[in-house]
């Protein structure tokens, strides 16, 4: 009785191995993709990349003809310090729009993390 209850441990302990094991090929896929940073397209946001500061935004391409801020989801998450809480957009007639994320403990200026080229854009919400 105890040798079929220690082959049985045995055999699921090397099924619980082999079983986390196992090959994905998507996983290689997925780290072989890279992120573009740069826009895309010719106008004002040819030389703008992800992760650039509000400001430095500002000053490469100028104001904007209006902004919106909102609130997302993360911010109703107790205890979240990311940052993520907060969205602020910038319109541009005639170019796109921007979008950054502010937020966080030190509720520093938000970042760059899309661009929308849209030549259809009316420049206001």
């Amino acid at each position: 009785m105890r040798k079929i209850i220690m082959g049985s441990l045995l055999a699921i302990s090397l099924l619980a191995i082999v079983g986390c094991q196992v090959h994905n090929p998507q996983a290689k896929m997925h780290k072989k993709v890279k992120k573009k940073k740069y826009a895309h397209g010719k106008g004002k946001f040819k030389r703008l990349r992800i992760g650039m500061g509000q400001r430095q935004v500002k000053d490469l391409i100028g104001r904007p003809t209006d902004t919106s801020r909102h609130i997302t989801g993360k911010s109703f998450i107790p205890y979240y310090m990311g940052a993520d809480r907060q969205r602020i957009v910038y319109y541009y007639k005639h170019a796109g729009r921007l979008i950054f994320n502010i937020g966080g403990p030190f509720k520093t200026g938000g970042r760059l993390i899309k661009i929308i080229n849209d030549r259809a854009e009316d420049g206001y919400r």
